[in-house]
């Protein structure tokens, strides 16, 4: 049997968190949660076959920058390597810049509608089939 793409999702909002996982299990991915940055740290150090991650910008303690900032830098996991999303509930031109200058994959802003969106970009990153 074919081992379903395994990816992770940070957001300190449980509902949208909850809404997230629960789009990507019926998408047929395999997911984990965490509700901070230093849970998903500490999971992409543990997980060794992670193809995706999908983060909010801002939490408390360790933001989704900073979570980047160490995979890239620290951990020297590439974007081929372990693709990241990352979602921000405000849009502006600098902060999705930011995104790509922190190595980011791709890009969304909350609420993402459709969720669709959010399947089809991780189908896209995880190469499964559209």
């Amino acid at each position: 049997m074919e081992r379903k793409p395994k990816i992770l999702i940070i957001d300190d909002d449980r509902p949208i968190l909850q809404m997230y996982a629960q789009t990507l299990r019926e998408a047929g991915f395999e997911v984990l949660t965490e509700d901070s940055g230093e849970g998903a740290l500490a999971c992409v150090i543990q997980e060794k076959n992670l193809d995706l991650v999908v983060t909010d910008i801002m939490m408390a303690r360790m933001d989704g920058w900073a979570l980047l900032d160490r995979i890239r830098e620290e951990l020297k996991i590439s974007e081929v390597q372990l693709p990241v999303v990352v979602v921000s509930g405000i849009y502006s031109e600098d902060l999705e810049l930011a995104a790509f200058r922190h190595r980011a994959n791709a890009w969304f802003t909350k609420p993402i509608k459709p969720m669709s969106r959010l399947v089809e970009m991780a189908k896209t990153l995880t190469g499964q089939k559209l």
